[in-house]
Parts: C-alpha cells; structure tokens; sequence
C-alpha cells in the first residue's frame, strides 16, 4: 500500500495518530488509559483478571516479537524502497548499530524530499522503526489487547466500548501499511499472533482464577 498515500496530507496524520497510541512510550499511556475505563466499568474482581490477562499478554508478546524479528530478519518496505531509488543497501543497512540505522533513514529521506514528502511526524517515526519488519509489534499489540478487553466488557454486557476497540486495532494494523513499515502479510500474521496470545492468556487467567481467590460469574462459564 505504501507508497500510494501522501504521507503529508490529513489522512496519513490521522494514521499516525492511530500508529502513535500503540508507540512506546505512548502505548504504555493508552493502555492505562483504557485500563481506567475499564475500572469505572466492570466489577473489581472481574476487572483483576481483565488487568492480570492484559500484563501477560503484553509480557509475553514483547518477549516473542523481539525473537520473531530477530529470526525472520524481513526488511520493512519504506527501506526496500529506498533501495530501489538507489539511497542504500538493505543488506548493509540491517548490520549497522542503530544510530547510524538511524542516520541513513534521515538522510534518505532528505535526499528523497522531493519524491517522497512526509510530516516531521513520520520522518521522526521512521528514524525511530529502524529494526526488522515481522512480525508487526503494534498490531499484535493492538489485536490482543483489544480481545482481551472486548472479552470482560462483552461478558459484563458492555458492547459499545469492545466495537470502539475492534475498529481501534483494525485501524491499527492499516496505518502500519499505509505508512510504509509493514506489508500486508505482517500484519496478517501479527493479528494471528496477537489473536493466539488474547486466547492464551484469557485462559490462563481463567484457570487460575479459583486459585487467586476469585470465580467468574456464571456468564463467563
């Protein structure tokens, strides 16, 4: 999809604002962000378990993306693209350190002004994703967190807030298209990902509910 969006006009603004709520440090915010709704909403017991699945999944899941990245070593689009207008070597590029990583994506993309246009919000987002494409962080981010908090909301009858979410994480995973950091299968894969790690640790929490001293209601049974 990259680079068919003009990365300074309102639409690609509006996929960096949906990109920066899943971007650390921001990320850290918008998930305590939710987490308070969330606590004004839902039961305290309920919310213990909503609270204890969401750690695990994030735990987990940065543990796996930084392995998976380092195994599969898929270059992102926005450096493929620089290498066919001739501004780098991918190959070379993947062996620096990461402040010369970053040096390059901003000569680049100085050099490149006139093709390729962009907001200093995206330039500054781009010499910040310098590391390996696959899988996509913030969309397996975004997907299991949104399932994991859709699951307590659903089951304590809240529907409007899991709908917002559900539209939050898809966006999520198109802005990462359209800003030129992943292809369409890593976020594909990711959304399996993330999916997988919602499951698992809804489970695992749910398993060990009796055994911290708290039983769902009949409607999580």
């Amino acid at each position: 999809m990259f680079p068919l969006l003009d990365l300074k006009g309102t639409i690609a603004q509006g996929f960096y604002w949906i990109t920066w709520t899943g971007t650390t440090p921001y990320g850290i915010g918008f998930i305590l962000f939710i987490l308070a709704i969330c606590f004004s909403l839902v039961p305290r017991k309920i919310f213990i378990h909503l609270f204890l699945a969401v750690g695990l999944s994030q735990v987990v899941g940065l543990v796996l993306n930084h392995e998976l990245k380092d195994h599969f070593h898929e270059h992102r689009p926005y450096v493929q693209w620089f290498e066919q207008q001739q501004q780098l070597n991918s190959d070379f590029f993947y062996l620096q350190s990461k402040p010369h990583k970053q040096a390059m994506v901003k000569q680049a993309i100085a050099e490149n002004f006139r093709t390729l246009p962009m907001s200093e919000r995206i330039s500054e987002h781009w010499q910040r994703e310098v590391g390996y494409a696959f899988p996509s962080g913030h969309t397996q981010f975004a997907v299991s967190f949104a399932l994991i908090v859709s699951f307590y909301l659903l089951s304590a009858g809240f529907v409007s807030m899991p709908i917002l979410m559900t539209f939050w994480a898809i966006l999520m995973g198109f802005s990462r298209m359209f800003l030129g950091l992943h292809w369409p299968q890593d976020v594909l894969g990711s959304s399996f990902i993330g999916g997988l790690l919602a499951f698992a640790s809804i489970a695992i929490i749910q398993w060990l509910a009796p055994k911290i001293g708290h039983k769902y209601p009949k409607l999580y049974s």
